[in-house]
This record gives C-alpha cells, sequence and structure tokens, in this order.
C-alpha cells in the first residue's frame, strides 16, 4: 500500500457538518469518507 501523505484542507463549517453526517451514515470517519470520494 502506497504511503499516506498528510494534507490541511480548510471546509466551511456547513460542508463539514454535511460530511459528518453522510459519514455516520456509512460508519466511516470524515476523512474515510473524503478519501471515498476522491477514489
Amino acid at each position: 500500500m502506497a504511503e499516506k501523505k498528510a494534507y490541511l484542507l480548510r471546509v466551511d463549517a456547513a460542508l463539514h457538518e454535511a460530511l459528518q453526517k453522510w459519514a455516520a451514515d456509512e460508519l466511516r470517519s470524515v476523512n474515510a469518507q473524503i478519501e471515498f470520494v476522491l477514489r
């Protein structure tokens, strides 16, 4: 598996809240949900 790199991503509060709800629905962390979407 490839080495992971840290990356700072700034999003507004409303977007972060939406990501939290979506991630919780799919039993993922917000970080894992963002990785899933980007793949």
